[in-house]
């Protein structure tokens, strides 16, 4: 298997920066990306005092081989993810590609089945990363794939598909 397959699903996002909660002062060590966040749904309109607004950012501890399967973002939010600790490898596809294409039904007779009940029987990061994204590379959708070590920070703007899966254990920062 490929650098980091390991399938474990396993991962803290902890969301609770109130002042109860021993964090709060970890919002004063960073500051929003200007360049993603200016047009961001959270910092304009009524979106931003929406009381169904979900928590939008986090700390993030997760052993290696956990991940997210390839996804947008909910509310079409930009994005950014600071490592403080560990490796990830991202892929990322512009939101022009359709989600049929990056959730592909899995060959055989269970990907039949799954796709008879409307899955696509990639589970894992790891699994889309081994089994899908080589196929896709072939297909020039324009995907941009790297390596984040510690003290990168990963930035994106809305509507980017991406999948993320820990080569260490890792501690992250994600707004």
């Amino acid at each position: 298997p490929e650098l980091g397959r390991h399938d474990l699903g396993l991962a803290v996002f902890d969301a609770d920066f109130s002042e109860g909660s021993g964090k709060s002062s970890l919002l004063h060590d960073w500051q929003p990306l200007q360049l993603l966040t200016a047009t961001d749904v959270f910092s304009a309109n009524k979106a931003a005092s929406h009381p169904d607004r979900p928590d939008y950012h986090w700390l993030l501890i997760a052993p290696p081989g956990s991940g997210s399967i390839i996804h947008q973002d909910p509310w079409m939010y930009s994005s950014w993810n600071a490592s403080l600790v560990g490796r990830k490898r991202w892929v990322l596809f512009p939101p022009s590609v359709p989600r049929t294409v990056l959730h592909p039904q899995r060959p055989g007779i269970l990907g039949s089945l799954a796709g008879f009940i409307g899955l696509c029987g990639y589970c894992s990061a790891a699994e889309f990363m081994d089994e899908v994204l080589p196929t896709l590379r072939e297909a020039n959708l324009g995907h941009v794939e790297l390596l984040q070590e510690p003290g990168d920070v990963v930035a994106f703007p809305a509507g980017w598909w991406h999948a993320v899966v820990n080569l260490d254990a890792t501690i992250a920062v994600t707004e």
